[in-house]
């Protein structure tokens, strides 16, 4: 038996439902393209697998925060896969965790998540820049923009650290 609770349904173990299929939906997607790989060619399968990863990135966070289940543990073990390979999922939750038991919360230097800049970083930056940083701060924006700029940034920690 079920009982509706806004926004989602709980069944009365109190597993959301929504976030399960979606979570299960994803691993689907992600192992039918990777399967359907040769047939779709490396372009689409590159997008196709962009989309499906960066959902189970956002499934990752969600998780972290106690969803689906209210048990950590299943939650850990539900998304623990790594899909994208980028980075571990223990150490996504350890930053995470430790992101929001930071009094910086959101310190353009401090916290590693902040998508905030400094009043005069902002100022020096070209119109163009502002542009593009409005544009990531919307949710179409972090879903087409995010993923190359977040690997831009990947990118340039790995060239600055290769400097020492």
């Amino acid at each position: 038996m079920t009982e509706l609770t806004a926004p989602v349904m709980r069944t009365a173990v109190r597993v959301e439902i929504p976030t399960l299929a979606l979570t299960l939906m994803t691993y689907a997607a992600w192992a039918g393209i990777t399967m359907a790989a040769p047939s779709l060619g490396p372009a689409l399968t590159i997008c196709l697998l962009a989309v499906t990863i960066a959902m189970h990135s956002s499934l990752q966070h969600e998780a972290i925060h106690g969803h689906p289940f209210r048990k950590q543990a299943l939650n850990d073990a539900l998304v623990f896969p790594p899909l994208g390979l980028a980075l571990p999922y223990e150490r996504f939750r350890q930053q995470h965790l430790a992101h929001h038991h930071d009094p910086s919360l959101t310190d353009p230097y401090d916290d590693p998540e902040s998508n905030y800049l400094d009043p005069l970083v902002w100022a020096r930056l070209n119109a163009a820049t502002r542009v593009l940083m409005r544009a990531h701060n919307t949710l179409l924006g972090r879903m087409i923009l995010g993923p190359p700029i977040a690997c831009g940034g990947a990118m340039h920690c790995l060239s600055s650290c290769r400097r020492g």
